[in-house]
This record gives structure tokens, sequence and C-alpha cells, in this order.
């Protein structure tokens, strides 16, 4: 009998203690969110909470002389599919041949289809661009391809300088910095933020241009409306392409290189 109420105790014991997930993951929610408003500049969690994709004027890191709107967003919707800007490749074969799309596949995350995307130099497409090679006439040193994995063009919003390193942008991270913007970051005396600054290079590395044959042949000029071209800045036109020049506030405007 003796034996019989020690283990009834011992049993009781063990169920008093018995473990309630509730109360520790109730603990960590408390944790997570006194860690989340201690990191937050306004000392508000909301500040973390992410706007709409169309609340355009929330969306963080804007560059104040090319404010995002409406209408540039259904622009750079087209021109980042449109072939048509590839008016300055290394040979004739692949002239209107690549895009941005090219190697930042939206079924793939805004990655590439392969290990390494290719722009001009590249030929064909496959599953996702997982067949895209060498294009006749290239050799591997002549073709534009990345030299590493990209990072993805999916919420650059929240990035203040971009590339890996950074490098891009006069803004940020890169304020001070002034004695090192030389080589691809030269484009950051422009005095534009990060990923304006690297379009801006990207356009000339990646052997793209907006030049007449893209404004008037293709149409474009009529989808630049006045309200796209304002907040824009002066350009200088050398040979057939436009390329941006050092910030000027000018109502007199042919044409803007587009960083959108």
């Amino acid at each position: 009998m003796r034996h019989i109420v020690y283990i009834f105790l011992l049993l009781t014991v063990l169920s008093s203690c018995k473990h309630d997930p509730t109360f520790e993951i109730q603990s960590l929610d408390e944790e997570l969110q006194s860690a989340i408003k201690r990191n937050s500049p306004t000392n508000d969690p909301k500040y973390f909470v992410m706007p709409e994709s169309d609340d355009y004027k929330n969306l963080p890191n804007q560059d104040p002389h090319n404010p995002i709107t409406k209408e540039k967003v259904a622009l750079g919707k087209l021109l980042f599919f449109e072939t048509g800007l590839a008016q300055t490749p290394k040979y004739p074969n692949c002239y209107e041949t690549y895009s941005c799309s090219s190697c930042h596949v939206p079924s793939k995350g805004f990655l590439p289809g392969r290990f390494q995307g290719i722009a001009d130099g590249g030929y064909g497409y496959g599953t996702l661009g997982s067949s895209r090679s060498l294009a006749d006439g290239y050799v591997e040193t002549e073709i534009d391809a990345q030299g590493n994995r990209p990072m993805t063009v999916m919420n650059v919003t929240y990035m203040t300088n971009t590339l890996w390193s950074g490098l891009f942008g006069a803004n940020d991270k890169n304020v001070g910095t002034q004695s090192l913007w030389v080589g691809l970051a030269d484009v950051n005396h422009t005095g534009y933020a990060g990923l304006e600054a690297q379009n801006i290079e990207g356009f000339k590395l990646h052997r793209l241009a907006i030049n007449d044959k893209v404004l008037y042949t293709f149409g474009y000029s009529r989808d630049i409306s006045k309200e796209i071209l304002e907040p824009f800045l002066t350009v200088r036109k050398k040979g057939p392409c436009y390329f941006l020049a050092k910030p000027v506030a000018s109502p007199a405007i042919k044409v803007h290189h587009l960083a959108l």
C-alpha cells in the first residue's frame, strides 16, 4: 500500500511540472518585440513594416533627383525586357538581342538561370535561361558575363548602396569616401544614390544605350512624359548614345539617361 501511495504522489508531482509551450512562445514573442523596438530608429516597431509595392511615396531610399512614380514603374517594366536597348554590342550579330532580363530572370528570382549570366555575347535561352551559351564570333574574354553570382533585383528599394561591396551611390555608407570614387565608382560623383548610380554605370558596362532609334523609332519618346523628365538631370550626347553629365537642373532637356 505504501508503494502505491508513493507512486501516486510521484505522478502528481510530475504532472504539475508539465511543460507549457504557450508560455515559452509568449516569452519569445515578447523578447522579439522588445528587440525590434530597441533597434528601431524611431523606437517604434512599425518602422520596419514595409509599405505596399504601389505606395510609391513611402518606398525607402529613393533618390531625391528621381522619385518613384506610377509612370516610371510602368516604363521600367517595359525597358527591363527591351532588347532594343542593346545598341552597343561588341559585334553586330548580338545587336538588339539582350536585355536586363537576359541575366535577371524573373521566374528565377531575378537571378540568372545558369551559374553565370551572359548578356552581350550570349545566344539562346532554354529553360529559364539555363541554355544560354557563347554566341558565334565571340571568345570568352569578349562577352558581357557576370564575374560572380549577382545580387537579386528584388526589393532593391531597401538597399542604400548597391553591389555586394556597396560600391555605388554617393549616399549613406559612401559619404566621406570621395577619394575612392574611381573606376566604376566614378559615377558616384554625379551625386546619385546607390541604385541610380549603379544603373547609370550599368548602361555603359552592359553595352546598353538610349539613343534616337530607341526614343523615336521604337516610340519611347511618347512614354517619357514631361512629368517623368522633370526630376532628371541634364545630359550630353556622345556618339550614338546619351550619357549622363554632372547634375544640373534645367528645363531645357532633350532626353535623359533613364536610371529606373
